[in-house]
Order: structure tokens, then sequence, then C-alpha cells
């Protein structure tokens, strides 16, 4: 967690092309504040994160399904960051469940 502070506390040094690209990513990603936003999603929405994610906290993406009218939260155990690409056919199955579910907005309502 150290590494990863001091990596994007600060613009890199060098002419590391891709570090600077990737840090300037990082720095707009914080700044985009999308918990301010999420109130706004007027479908459902499924909120996937692995539970040995070291990115995104468990307590935030509990307050980021909170905020959404209509959304459900669902840890993949075991899964990191990207379970989409590690974990994908867990990622798959819980995806396919919140849409047999019904959590589909009706024909007319969708963007």
């Amino acid at each position: 967690r150290q590494l990863c502070f001091l990596c994007f506390a600060s613009p890199p040094m060098g002419n590391n092309i891709f570090c600077g690209q990737a840090w300037h990513a990082f720095r707009y990603a914080l700044e985009d504040r999308i918990e301010e936003k999420l109130p706004y999603m007027r479908v459902p929405t499924l909120v996937v994160r692995g539970s040995r994610d070291p990115i995104v906290p468990q307590h935030w993406a509990k307050e980021a399904t909170r905020l959404l009218p209509m959304g459900k939260l669902s840890v993949i155990s075991g899964a990191a960051h990207t379970a989409n690409y590690g974990w994908a056919a867990e990622f798959a199955r819980v995806t396919q469940k919140f849409l047999d579910e019904g959590n589909r907005p009706p024909l007319g309502e969708r963007p």
C-alpha cells in the first residue's frame, strides 16, 4: 500500500510515457466523484467486487450500492480487483443470476 501511495502521490520521474499516462488516468479517476452520480441511476445496477480486492474496499462497495436506487452488491469470494477476468465463470454466474431475477428495466425505460 505504501508503494502504491508513493507511486501515485506525485508524477513519475524520467521518460516513462506509460507510467506518466497511468498516473494521469489514476489521478483523473480519483477526481471523478462517482458517488455524486450514483443516486441518479435509473436502472437496476449490479456492483461486483472480489473479496480480495485491494483497490475497492468492501465499505466503499457497500456505500456505492446504497447510493444506487436499484443497486445490488455481489462479492466473489477469493477474487481480486479484476474478477471479470480471473473469475470469469463466477462473474458470469452472478451477472446471469442478477438478470434472471428480473433486474431489467421495462422496455420503454431502457436508455
